[in-house]
């Protein structure tokens, strides 16, 4: 058999062109193929999933606003929930006019009145403690406050 030199080169020119713009196109595709499961499997891990440290400790703060209880025993602090801390807060500003924040090893500032100023009602002896702080009545309305 004799052997032929002739090869067929535009043929294969266009085989070979061909052949690498397909690897090229193949290439492309798994490479957007990957950053499409990259991105998918990144929000499923990040974003869909609670995020439950930041729950767990709003819960644990809530329930410390909402209980009593001893911050130092020995120095005889307490925690109170939030709500009796504002009744007490707001009875306290009512009977005095002002807050007085002390710590228990402190004194509590003295009411003085200007040394130029007469006396008169302002600034004579506080006024009494009222009774009972002031409530609001969940069937007359919601934020409406009970007539005196």
């Amino acid at each position: 058999m004799a052997e032929r030199d002739d090869l067929n080169t535009p043929l294969v020119a266009l085989v070979g062109v061909l052949g690498t713009v397909l690897v090229f196109v193949i290439i492309l595709f798994l490479a957007v193929l990957y950053r499409r499961v990259e991105t998918q499997q990144q929000y499923d891990k990040d974003v869909s999933q609670p995020y439950t440290a930041v729950a767990d400790l709003a819960n644990r703060q809530r329930g410390s606003l909402a209980s009593y209880g001893w911050v130092d025993q020995e120095k005889g602090i307490v925690a109170i929930p939030i709500g009796r801390a504002i009744e007490l807060a707001v009875r306290e500003i009512r009977s005095e006019g002002r807050a007085a924040v002390t710590r228990p090893d402190e004194t509590p500032p003295e009411k003085t009145p200007p040394e130029d100023a007469p006396p008169n009602e302002t600034n004579g002896p506080p006024p009494a403690e009222p009774e009972e702080p002031q409530t609001t009545d969940t069937t007359e309305g919601a934020g409406h406050a009970k007539p005196e």
